[in-house]
């Protein structure tokens, strides 16, 4: 994790090596409540997606708006939340949580 530095305030980012192994991890705990692999693979793709398009317009330096960098911040602060707790969330609430992303 690193903090990068959007219209003047900084914000921690994940990057790809950080985000497989949360993945890896949401996968293990994630499964035992039942959610499918598929819809955890669909959301690993989404914000996978999300972070090279975030790297690509910072280091071209077009990134203006800190709400891109914040949205996936608050993502992947909710995986974690997941990963680090599983008992307070049910199957059913992490397939949503996942399919929103």
């Amino acid at each position: 994790m690193k903090k990068i530095e959007v219209a003047g305030e900084q914000i921690e980012f994940m990057e790809e090596g950080d985000l497989d192994s949360l993945f890896e991890k949401l996968l293990q705990t994630a499964g035992r409540r039942g959610v499918s692999e598929k819809v955890i693979n669909k959301a690993k793709k989404s914000v996978l997606k999300q972070t090279k398009k975030i790297e690509k317009a910072l280091s071209k330096g077009k990134l203006r708006s800190s709400e891109r960098v914040r949205r996936l911040r608050e993502s992947t602060k909710r995986l974690e939340d997941i990963v680090k707790d599983p008992s307070s969330y049910t199957g059913h609430v992490i397939e949503e949580i996942l399919k929103s992303l």
